[in-house]
């Protein structure tokens, strides 16, 4: 993309992108996963303030606003809002689901 600006990639986008890498492999050969499993790793502090769950820090203004999670499988999705940390140990969320009734 022409216009990206490459510092916010090298600081925010690859930061968060390599903790998303290293922690999603370690779920790999697990067979039972949850949603909170991954919604765990979105609330990862780790290398902040670039970290996948962004809080105003320092200079750093931007944080998440929310989180949505797919669950293809069944069909459904939740939103969360705010902060993944917050939101997954308030367990603050909205389940819908995508499958049509008929009577």
């Amino acid at each position: 993309y022409e216009y990206e600006d490459q510092k916010y990639k090298t600081t925010s986008s690859l930061s968060r992108y390599g903790v998303l890498a290293e922690q999603t492999q370690l779920l790999k050969d697990r067979k039972d996963l949850i949603p909170e499993d991954f919604l765990n790793i979105l609330a990862s502090h780790e290398r902040a303030p670039y970290s996948p769950c962004r809080h105003p820090e320092g200079n750093v203004e931007g944080q998440t606003l929310g989180t949505a999670f797919f669950d293809l499988n069944k069909g459904e999705f939740r939103l969360y809002k705010g902060n993944p940390c917050e939101a997954v140990s308030n367990n603050f969320y909205s389940e819908l689901n995508t499958e049509k009734t008929t009577t």
